[in-house]
């Protein structure tokens, strides 16, 4: 059906350009076996047929760099970077919605991402005024086809919608509101006929299985609070979705504030604005007696809401993009219980619109550099498999055809990063997708873009080291470190964003080795390996101090960076181990915290990568969670986002190391070893991942240590210096 949006739907619109609008279309269908529609949209919408929603996802379309934009600012300056663009349009089956006779199509849009910009302040970005185009197939019982297509019979008005911000929240008016809009008998002859508009010149592709946002949960929320009409209701933990109300008084207004956290009059802190100037609202307007309201076209993070106007909440509903949690994790500390509920509730609520973002409510973005750090983590966790296959599209599309870079997000939309730990997700995901599913086709696909990244790299670098992004970008190295005094405290920052950045190309170089070994190709093993000494050659002559063996003077975790890369002497990984057992507390950023915990834990110190991740005082999950958070924050002091996921990448060491599943080799979980490595500082633990093989359980105590294999792993139980193979089914060991 994907041709009939390309080549015969009329793309419309309102014509004046306010994305707010409603769109009905009236047809007959008569003797119809089989019925289905696809949506080609920019913008965001939700559908009725007859009156009933059709399907039941939320603020589609997926989004992606959905054309060319003109006046795309980078940096500031104009973006001469030529992307490549796709639009995904869902497709339906509508035969159960329709009657016989006549049937009426119903659309209520608004801007979405296609006109949100870079955020509510910053309208670089925008492609321009909402448009949609859909069609209607109708095969009869003796399959002949017809379709329905939009067009000149498209009818449109201004929406009860009327104010709308996919980051702040929408403004509805009902004054001449009419609920029976969506039905089949509304007389709409008074609305205005659609407008024609160009087809966009993109790449058209069904969304197909592609998961979407649904209502994943209701909550009911607790009122906690209630003064001078207003009420305040607590949902119990951070989420997102939306409120639903249901009006108790006629021409009743209703205003609603969402927040993470309350101030100290127990009112959400954005209603008198945060240092960083935002706020979440729903707003009511002239409201009809038992009508039902709430929020349409774009989600809230919050865990706490307040009420204006007699209104009873009728319940919060948690939406996010279908992504199932297949895994499971406790053992006997309750930090590291936290740290992995925290990660999963925090991945769940950035996970909107088919990307993996860093925070739900005031940017939404793709970061490229927060996805590659979590994304193994979160494949490990969920299947989210389709979810990030999606993803690996738009960092493809992301990167610039002519230089080879990549953005910091993806989709693009002008943000901070830098050249290693940001555009590095053009080799990091991929590979770990390979890793996690087996699937080589996307190796094959991404192996000459992680090539043309190189070349960029290398056109940022001088005396081999990369010290530079585009021209007016930033270029950062590590981030949100402790010693920051503000999130855009730079000069607290002791680790060179060169350091940081050639690390990253030492390892996407490592990967691009691996990829030729697994695809059985040289396009230039040799050449890569002269680059990566050359590489390490430098980082080795520009930041080691031969006295001491310690780069960048053992600061903010620069002897893990260079340990990761086996650069140094035996004194770097030791004067690593030294300084954290004297201050057991991260010092560390984004990416340094993630390769600080992995290191202990693979050479051997897994009782101080505990004790870190456990550590109560200074940089620690354990003020989070004492605070009484259900997700993570994006700084360690506290200050902005108390829901970004990029610091919880730690999470996936609770299954590797405490639970103590690893693949040994190979992919997929294929061939594994069982080797709890903490089992003196965690006394019992116990858990479960999903994999392509089936569910890999690991539950032990201080007397025994039960585990399930399926059918198709091989694996091998190493413990107290003691090697077991394990064939598939369960297995039960006693210590004695």
């Amino acid at each position: 059906m994907i041709n009939l949006i390309r080549e015969k739907a009329k793309w419309i619109s309102a014509g004046d350009h306010h994305a707010e609008q409603l769109y009905r279309h009236s047809f007959e269908a008569v003797n119809v076996k089989k019925a289905r529609i696809i949506f080609g949209v920019l913008g965001v919408f939700e559908a009725y047929l007859n009156g009933q929603r059709i399907g039941d996802d939320y603020f589609l379309p997926l989004s992606t760099d959905f054309h060319e934009r003109d006046g795309l600012l980078l940096g500031n300056l104009p973006c001469k970077e030529i992307f490549s663009h796709r639009l995904y349009c869902p497709a339906y089956d509508i035969t159960d919605l329709l009657t016989e006779g006549k049937n009426s199509l119903a659309i209520s849009m608004a801007g979405g991402w296609y006109e949100s910009g870079t955020n509510k302040d910053n309208k670089n970005g925008i492609y321009g005024h909402s448009k949609l185009a859909y069609a209607i197939e109708l095969t009869d019982m003796q399959d002949n086809i017809r379709w329905i297509l939009s067009g000149e019979d498209t009818k449109c008005r201004r929406s009860f919608i009327t104010a709308y911000s996919l980051f702040d929240g929408e403004t509805h008016d009902y004054w001449n509101y009419d609920a029976n809009w969506t039905g089949n008998n509304f007389d709409d002859s008074k609305w205005k006929q659609a407008v024609q508009e160009r087809t966009p010149e993109t790449v058209f592709y069904e969304q197909g299985d592609y998961p979407a946002d649904k209502i994943i949960e209701k909550i009911e929320p607790v009122l906690i609070a209630e003064k001078n009409g207003k009420k305040v209701y607590d949902c119990g933990r951070i989420l997102t979705g939306i409120v639903k109300f249901q009006v108790l008084e006629e021409t009743e207004n209703v205003f609603v504030y969402y927040d993470e956290e309350l101030d100290e009059n127990k009112r959400p802190l954005k209603i008198r604005k945060n240092w960083y100037n935002y706020f979440q609202y729903s707003d009511f307007k002239n409201c009809h007696k038992d009508q039902i309201v709430h929020t349409n076209l774009t989600w809230h993070c919050f865990r706490y809401f307040e009420v204006s106007g007699n209104a009873s909440v009728l319940g919060a509903y948690v939406i996010h993009s279908d992504v199932p949690v297949t895994s499971e994790f406790e053992c006997s500390d309750e930090i590291l219980n936290w740290i992995y509920k925290a990660f999963l509730n925090t991945m769940l609520c950035n996970m909107h619109t088919g990307i993996p973002s860093d925070c739900p409510h005031l940017e939404r973005k793709g970061y490229t550099g927060d996805g590659q750090l979590t994304s193994d983590a979160a494949m490990t966790f969920m299947d989210a498999k389709k979810f990030y296959h999606k993803w690996l599209g738009d960092i493809s599309d992301c990167q610039d055809q002519i230089t080879g870079a990549v953005q910091y997000t993806a989709p693009f939309y002008d943000c901070g990063g830098g050249p290693g730990g940001w555009g590095a997700a053009i080799a990091i995901v991929p590979y770990n997708y390979y890793k996690r599913y087996g699937d080589t086709e996307i190796l094959r696909e991404f192996y000459p873009k992680i090539l043309h990244w190189f070349q960029y790299l290398e056109s940022v670098s001088e005396d081999d080291l990369v010290v530079r992004d585009r021209e007016g970008t930033w270029c950062l190295g590590d981030w949100c470190l402790p010693a920051q005094k503000r999130l855009g405290d730079r000069e607290s920052i002791k680790l060179p964003p060169p350091f940081v950045n050639t690390y990253f190309y030492i390892k996407a170089l490592e990967i691009a080795y691996e990829i030729e070994k697994i695809l059985n190709i040289d396009h230039g093993k040799e050449k890569l390996s002269e680059i990566m000494k050359a590489k390490k050659g430098a980082l080795i002559k520009t930041y080691f101090d031969k006295n001491t063996g310690d780069f960048v003077h053992n600061l903010q975790g620069a002897n893990a960076f260079a340990t990761d890369i086996h650069i140094g002497d035996e004194r770097t990984f030791l004067n690593m181990v030294e300084h954290y057992k004297k201050n057991p507390t991260y010092d560390t950023g984004i990416f340094g915290t993630d390769i600080v915990t992995r290191l202990l834990f693979e050479r051997g110190e897994s009782a101080l990568a505990i004790k870190l991740l456990t550590a109560k005082e200074g940089a620690c999950f354990y003020r989070e969670m004492q605070e009484g958070f259900s997700t993570m924050w994006e700084t360690w002091s506290g200050i902005r986002s108390h829901c970004h996921p990029m610091f919880g990448a730690v999470s996936k060491y609770l299954i590797e190391y405490v639970l103590g599943i690893r693949m040994e080799e190979g992919v997929s979980y294929q061939k594994i070893i069982i080797n709890p490595a903490c089992m003196e500082s965690v006394t019992w633990a116990k858990g479960k991942i999903a994999t392509e093989q089936g569910e890999i359980k690991v539950s032990y105590n201080e007397k025994e240590i039960q585990i399930t294999i399926p059918q198709g792993t091989v694996a091998v139980l190493k413990l107290k210096n003691k090697e077991t193979k394990l064939g598939c089914g369960e297995h039960r060991i006693y210590f004695f």
